[in-house]
This record gives C-alpha cells, sequence and structure tokens, in this order.
C-alpha cells in the first residue's frame, strides 16, 4: 500500500509540475510583408495572388494594440486590421469602385497565416466573392502590377 501512495504522489506531483504554466514565446504579430493567396468557393480554386504591407499603428481599430494599417501593391485598396490573439481581421476599401473586403484568418507562428474566410463585395452586395485564403511572409513586395478597376478576387472567366 505504501509503494502505491509514493507513486501515486509521485504522479500526482509530476502532472502538477507540467500543468505549471512556463515561459511562452512572445505573441507573433502581424507586420511586414505577406504573399496572400485567394481561393473562392465553391470550389476553392486560388485565383489571385497578392502582396500586403502591414504597418502595425496601436489604437488604429478601437483603441486595440495589436492593430494597424495595410496597403496591397498594384491593387487600389487598403485599410485597417486588428488582431484579437492569434485571430487577424483586416478590411478595407477599393479607391476605384464602390466596393470593399474583408478577411479573417489566423496568425500561425509569425511567418503562415490565413485559413478562415474572406469576402469581397460590391458595396450594393450586387457582386460578392466569397472563400478561404493563406499567407505567408515574405521579405519584400514584387513591384506592383497596373491597377485593377474589378474586384480582386473576381473569379477568371
Amino acid at each position: 500500500m505504501k509503494r502505491i501512495s509514493i507513486a501515486l504522489a509521485t504522479a500526482l506531483w509530476a502532472g502538477l509540475a507540467l500543468c505549471q504554466p512556463t515561459a511562452n514565446a512572445a505573441q507573433p504579430v502581424l507586420k511586414r510583408n505577406w504573399e496572400i493567396t485567394f481561393c473562392n468557393n465553391p470550389d476553392k480554386q486560388c485565383i489571385a495572388k497578392v502582396c500586403v504591407q502591414f504597418t502595425r499603428v496601436p489604437d488604429q481599430v478601437d483603441s486595440m494594440p495589436l492593430s494597424g494599417t495595410w496597403t496591397m501593391t498594384g491593387w487600389p485598396l487598403n485599410g485597417r486590421w486588428v488582431q484579437y490573439g492569434d485571430v487577424v481581421q483586416f478590411f478595407g476599401k477599393y479607391t476605384s469602385i464602390p466596393a470593399f473586403i474583408s478577411f479573417t484568418g489566423i496568425l500561425n507562428g509569425d511567418t503562415i497565416m490565413g485559413f478562415i474566410s474572406f469576402v469581397d463585395s460590391t458595396d450594393s452586395q450586387s457582386g460578392q466573392n466569397t472563400g478561404t485564403w493563406r499567407g505567408r511572409r515574405t521579405n519584400a513586395c514584387a513591384a506592383p502590377a497596373p491597377s485593377q478597376s474589378k474586384l480582386l478576387a473576381s473569379d477568371p472567366d
């Protein structure tokens, strides 16, 4: 019985030691350049790849310390972003047409994000695209392509 008590006490002590909070790595923060790939619903055909530059500007969105602005290379798009833990949202308006775009995703470390959803829509919602997306941090964005005058996630046909 004494051996069982010692074994049980040792197991409980080891279990409690594993449950104690430890120093975690710093939380990744959305910043710099990201290559984003869009995949439209319903077939998830990936139809666009762009580069987005994120700049941290604390309190830019609802007094949130992890927030800022973004611009998209080669597209008349810019807006604001906010991060809640690992969840990121960025949204903005086109500057050349009455339309908006909104993304929700997960920041996985400091080099991969995305995987939830995007909505790319005219303000009247007469034209709307939805789908998933993924992003990978990159050192620099390529030279901008000519500005586009349609929705970013428009089907290629």
